[in-house]
């Protein structure tokens, strides 16, 4: 025993027996009363729910929210009876505690207590989800609000019961305590986690407007209580998914991924075409995935592994790997994330370590809460040595530019200054084609220069443009330039064409393809808040949303969203989109005031108001005559 941990209990002992002759037997009996006296207590019989004070008050009066939560669990219920302090089965809640309730992606989840409402012999939490993110630099949890959810007993209300169908003759009942997952893709994980699944799969639910017909599930809002559902295995080696391009776009190959799947919600799907796998050596051609594949390790690995995992779905027996065995593991692990990002985040090896317990389930690890942290760790150090293998081989240029050789003498520490990708960006710091040097780029871009004069040569720029990508790039994340300078030597960059294709090399993601398509997707959706918001916003937001209801052009619809969303955000529309002064020195002192914004010149015409769109970076005109204001 600690004496810290009982340090005011001795001292109020001594103080009020008032003798010191043998100190330490009257504390030693002393203490011996006290604990004899506790474990007496816990034998009678107690409450499960201990309540000390209680407020009764009406529904109505309670935030919108809470109401809400306790109306669906209790329709008939007009008055609650709420608590701010309850011992439940010997645990002590109190409002404004903060608890750990469950995972996601191998993050504990963090959840507060709003309210506590007593009925009968059981306390309901009305809790706010917070999100988690884990600060390795303080070996701590950023927590964030989420939203309000309502909890019996930190349990879900109203768990849902489903039917999950694997084939005809195979059938597995799957309890959902968390209630339905908000997306499909949780529901699928879910899914493959109860029933033991793994690869690809689709989900089907039986109709029951089609004579239940199983149909493709695509929203979690027509899965309730008792539902079928039919899991639908699928081959990734031979899935072909077509994307829909800007046919003037450059043919960058890009390999199919399931991120961008839902583009084919966009009108613009007249022109498709089909990404090869095939890519420049120097290039990455994916994004990160949705779910991580383990690679096959070697054969004697994937042996040990077989054996193992086969003991563990028997007896529970782990695998305690040998040295080479987890060198194996783990260099393979690190050369597949590379061929993804050459810096994953936390986020991103825990994933990989999750899919990898997952898929093995005897290299478990019961001591951590996702049981694959100390895999992260080794994955973590094993990430850095195979980046500074690379570096040493002087084989990636994403690699060697954050080397102390590659620095000024003012920036050469370690970790000043470090050029690392931004989100989305898949190639950030590209190598030079094979066999290029600056020096034959360099007269690329000059060749570039000339072509842009010729007429009709758009395959000749689009050709020159990709070959000299690498280049490009290097410049600008090494040289920082401005945008006059840009202009000036990669005036072919801001051509509507180009800046899709150049986005599409650095993210492999078709720009104003997946724009259209997420905005068209989720406008119902945006719009939702939009409508129920009061106040100012509702008085601006009037006439862009009478407008919105009004017409039936797919452009005029996206351009008055995007205008309601930035009022609803705050935003002033006028410091974007401005138009255009008819007095030329008020416009030219204006333009070089301005960091970003979108110029629109107006005439008389009401068939078309609309005479020139043009955008403005940094006080400089980078693009003109733009077809209407969403796309600019």
């Amino acid at each position: 025993m600690r004496f810290e941990a009982k340090h005011s209990f001795f001292k109020r002992v001594v103080r009020h027996t008032t003798c010191f002759k043998n100190v330490l037997l009257s504390l030693a009996e002393r203490h011996q009363f006290l604990m004899a006296h506790h474990f007496y207590m816990c034998s009678l019989p107690k409450s499960p729910l201990e309540v000390a004070n209680v407020s009764t008050l009406p529904i109505d009066i309670l935030n919108e929210d809470i109401a809400l939560a306790i109306k669906r669990k209790y329709p008939d219920m007009n008055c609650v009876h709420l608590a701010k302090s309850a011992t439940y089965n010997g645990l002590t809640y109190r409002t404004g505690m903060i608890l750990a309730h469950g995972s996601l992606a191998g993050l504990p989840e963090f959840t507060e207590i709003i309210q506590m409402i007593v009925v009968k012999d059981m306390v309901l939490f009305i809790v706010k989800k917070l999100s988690a993110w884990y600060r390795e630099h303080y070996r701590a949890y950023e927590l964030k609000t989420y939203t309000y959810i309502f909890k019996d007993t930190m349990g879900d209300v109203t768990p849902v019961r489903l039917l999950v169908m694997l084939n005809e003759d195979n059938s597995i009942r799957m309890d959902l305590r968390s209630g339905i997952p908000d997306s499909v893709d949780e529901l699928i994980e879910e899914v493959k986690r109860s029933c033991g699944l793994g690869g690809y799969v689709r989900l089907q639910y039986k109709d029951t407007d089609f004579g239940n017909m199983f149909v493709n599930l695509t929203s979690t809002a027509v899965i309730k209580d008792l539902s079928v559902i039919k899991v639908v295995e699928l081959n990734p080696d031979s899935t072909v998914v077509l994307y829909p391009v800007d046919p003037t776009v450059s043919s960058f190959p890009s390999a199919g991924q399931d991120n961008y799947d839902d583009s084919s919600g966009s009108p613009h799907t007249d022109d498709t075409v089909l990404f090869s796998s095939s890519s420049p050596e120097s290039l990455r051609t994916q994004q990160w995935p949705k779910l991580f594949q383990i690679p096959l390790f070697s054969y004697d690995t994937e042996s040990q592994l077989h054996r193992g995992n086969a003991e563990y779905m028997k007896s529970q027996t782990r695998l305690t790997p040998g040295s080479k065995m987890l060198s194996d593991i783990l260099e393979r692990l690190s050369e597949k994330i590379y061929t993804y990002k050459a810096y994953p985040t936390d986020a991103d090896f825990s994933e990989v370590t999750e899919a990898l317990t997952s898929k093995h389930p005897c290299l478990r690890e019961p001591g951590s809460f996702n049981e694959s942290y100390g895999w992260k760790q080794r994955l973590k150090i094993k990430m850095a040595n195979y980046r500074t293998l690379l570096k040493a081989h002087n084989t990636s240029a994403e690699l060697t530019v954050n080397s102390l050789k590659s620095k000024s003498q003012e920036e050469a520490y370690p970790a000043k200054c470090l050029k690392r990708p931004r989100r989305a960006e898949v190639n950030h710091f590209p190598s030079l084609p094979s066999g290029e040097t600056p020096e034959s780029l360099e007269q690329e871009r000059i060749s570039l220069l000339t072509e842009l004069q010729k007429r009709n040569n758009r395959q000749t720029v689009k050709e020159k443009m990709a070959k000299t990508f690498g280049y490009r790039r290097q410049e600008i994340v090494h040289k920082k330039p401005s945008i006059e300078d840009i202009l000036d030597r990669w005036p072919a960059l801001f051509q509507m064409e180009e800046i899709n294709a150049e986005f599409l090399r650095i993210t492999t993601v078709p720009l104003e393809t997946k724009f259209f398509a997420s905005l068209d997707k989720h406008s119902s959706k945006l719009l939702e808040p939009i409508r129920k918001k009061a106040g100012v916003v509702k008085e601006r937001t009037a006439s862009i949303l009478q407008i919105l209801d009004e017409t039936v052009d797919i452009n005029i619809r996206r351009e008055c969203i995007l205008k309601a969303l930035m009022m609803y955000l705050g935003e002033p529309v006028q410091h974007l989109i401005r138009e255009s002064q008819n007095n030329l020195e008020s416009e030219a002192a204006v333009l070089d005031q301005t960091a970003m914004a979108i110029f629109i010149s107006t005439n008389d015409d009401p068939l078309h108001p609309t005479k020139d769109i043009k955008i403005v970076i940094e006080g400089v005109e980078v693009l003109a005559e733009l077809p209407s204001l969403e796309v600019s």
